[in-house]
């Protein structure tokens, strides 16, 4: 089932016009080499290559391009810039492994010797299990290095910042798949007389969840982030338009200024605003308690989810933002979760946005 649902996945990716784009391509690739490699082992297990023994010839080092794949896929998530360079660079061991293979598959005297070794671990040696575990293992790394430091880039107006805890999760589960892995070589290589896949069933197990984590964690993410970027261009467009550019001496008057023109930073903090205003964040607080809306004190996060929650309202009754999702709408208006989002929604108009929109 998960061999199934990577390719249909993948396939959905390719062929649907709204999620094609370079970011999801790499990642319907990823799905693609999950898939490939799991359906390559599950020829071996079921023993379908003992009664088709070109099963043996066909292998795809399939391997070599997961992790490549993946790590294009977050290049490209981030916004970071890929090179030619770089894709050749990642594809070179695929598809020298691959060339290889060919080599050995058609040259009877190789090709004995490789069925006939003991080293052989499911269609591959050894040597080559423990080359791709450790460029799986950098690459991985470099993700993390590559995530940590986009999340310490700053959020200006005109940026979106794209969700990144769920990256790091998956580049951890990872890492423990691929120490699975490696449990798998070392056991199979040296303890497992009898050549038994079953020890291979947690790692077999760990791809399918991975394969399930990526179609829709990914593809959602991505799409959120996409839709957001486009969300943005417009509300930037209509905040600059609609706000107020003079200066003030009044203090409360530039704290509205400056915070109607920035409510949408989910890092919005009553520090950052006082910095901003040239006051201190103790001050600022107790001019903004003074103040009264409808008889009520005005208390800081109260008054930012107001002006979210009223410019979420605003694009979900507008026809331009009809096809982008609820989801993207919160986070573009400000909140940081889609908890935040609905918590403020229900709490100042009643209503959950998607009663609302209905």
């Amino acid at each position: 089932m998960g061999i199934i649902q990577g390719f249909v996945f993948g396939f959905i990716i390719i062929f649907n016009k709204k999620l094609y784009n370079t970011t999801n391509l790499f990642l319907a690739f990823t799905s693609f080499s999950l898939s490939i490699s799991n359906l390559q082992h599950w020829f071996i297990d079921s023993k379908l290559y003992l009664q088709f023994p070109f099963l043996n010839f066909i292998r795809i080092p399939t391997e070599f391009l997961i992790i490549p794949m993946f790590y294009l896929f977050v290049n490209q998530y981030l916004e970071i810039k890929i090179s030619n360079k770089k894709i050749i660079l990642l594809t070179i061991p695929f598809l020298l492994d691959f060339t290889l293979k060919i080599l050995l598959y058609t040259s009877n005297p190789f090709k004995n010797a490789f069925l006939h070794s003991n080293t052989k671990i499911l269609g591959t040696s050894f040597y080559e299990e423990i080359f791709c575990f450790l460029f799986s293992i950098f690459l991985i790394i470099k993700s993390f290095l590559l995530v940590k430091k986009y999340e310490k880039r700053k959020e200006n107006s005109e940026n979106v910042k794209a969700k990144t805890r769920w990256l790091t999760n998956i580049l951890k589960t990872g890492i423990t798949t691929c120490m699975i892995w490696l449990g798998g070589i070392i056991f199979f290589s040296y303890y497992n007389s009898n050549n038994e896949t079953t020890i291979f069933y947690p790692l077999w197990i760990c791809i399918t969840v991975i394969i399930y984590w990526l179609s829709y964690t990914g593809l959602f993410q991505s799409n959120i982030f996409h839709e957001r970027k486009e969300i943005r261009k417009n509300t930037i467009k209509e905040i600059n338009t609609n706000s107020t550019k003079t200066k003030t001496d009044n203090l409360f008057e530039n704290f509205e200024d400056f915070v109607s023109q920035n409510f949408f930073n989910p890092n919005l903090s009553l520090e950052f605003v006082a910095e901003n205003i040239n006051t201190n964040s103790s001050y600022l607080s107790q001019v903004i308690n003074s103040q009264e809306i409808n008889s009520q004190e005005i208390k800081f996060n109260d008054y930012v989810n107001k002006l979210r929650v009223e410019q979420a309202k605003k694009m979900i009754q507008n026809i331009e933002y009809s096809n982008y999702t609820i989801s993207a709408i919160g986070l573009e208006a400000g909140f940081n979760s889609n908890a935040s989002f609905y918590r403020a929604f229900k709490k100042h108009t009643g209503l959950s946005p998607k009663e609302f929109k209905k």
